[in-house]
C-alpha cells in the first residue's frame, strides 16, 4: 500500500469513533496498526522514516 494511501493515526481515531466503536476496542485496533506499518516498514528494509 502507498504511503499516501494509509490512514494516519488521528484519521484511524476519528474514523473508528464516528463507527460508535468502544474506545478501549479503538486503542486495541489502533496498536494492531501500527504493529502492521511496523512490520511493513520491516519487511521494505528501506529508510523509510517511519515515525509512529
Amino acid at each position: 500500500m502507498e504511503h499516501s494511501k494509509r490512514y494516519s493515526i488521528s484519521e484511524l481515531a476519528k474514523v473508528l469513533r464516528n463507527a460508535k466503536i468502544p474506545d478501549e476496542t479503538i486503542s486495541y485496533l489502533i496498536t494492531r496498526y501500527i504493529d502492521g506499518l511496523y512490520l511493513l516498514a520491516h519487511s521494505n528494509k528501506k529508510e523509510q522514516g517511519f515515525i509512529p
